[in-house]
C-alpha cells in the first residue's frame, strides 16, 4: 500500500492531462519499492514527463507523457492535382517533412488519396498546404 511514507504524488487540479497513461503491471513477486523503483527507471529510460497513479489492483503506476509516437499512420489527402502520380505526391509530402512514405492510392475518380506515412509534428492532425504552380499563382490546396 502506497502510505506516503516513501513518496507522494501530486498532480494540477482542475484539468484532466491530454495525454494518457501507458499504465505498467505490478509483477507478483515485487514490493511496493522495487514497483516505483522500476516506474522510474522506466520513465527515465522511455523520456517520459512523469509517473501517473491510479487506484488499482495490479497497474497502478504508469508513464505519462511518453514521446510522440513515430510509427507511420494512414492519412487521407483531398484536393490533389488530378493531373499528378503517385511519385509526385510522395515527392511532394516529403518535401513537406513526411517520412516512411508508402502504399499511396492514386483514385479512380475525384475520390481521396491515402497514403501511409510518419505524421509531421504539429500540434494537430489537420495539416492544409496551397499548391502553387511555377509562376507562383494558386493552383489549389491539400
Amino acid at each position: 500500500d502506497i502510505s506516503g511514507n516513501s513518496g507522494v504524488f501530486f498532480a494540477i487540479v482542475g484539468k484532466q492531462p491530454t495525454e494518457t497513461a501507458q499504465w505498467l503491471q505490478k509483477n507478483d513477486d515485487e514490493t511496493n519499492n522495487d514497483y516505483i523503483t522500476r516506474a522510474m527507471t522506466e520513465a527515465a529510460n522511455h523520456k517520459a514527463k512523469g509517473i501517473a497513479h491510479r487506484r488499482s489492483k495490479g497497474a497502478y503506476l504508469g508513464l505519462r507523457g511518453l514521446p510522440e509516437d513515430k510509427t507511420p499512420k494512414r492519412h487521407v489527402a483531398h484536393g490533389v492535382p488530378r493531373d499528378w502520380t503517385p511519385g509526385e505526391v510522395a515527392d511532394w509530402l516529403g518535401q513537406r517533412g513526411y517520412t516512411s512514405i508508402s502504399n499511396i492510392g492514386a483514385p479512380p475518380t475525384k475520390m481521396p488519396w491515402y497514403f501511409t506515412a510518419v505524421p509531421i509534428d504539429k500540434a494537430d492532425d489537420t495539416h492544409i498546404y496551397t499548391l502553387t504552380d511555377d509562376a507562383g499563382a494558386t493552383r489549389g490546396r491539400i
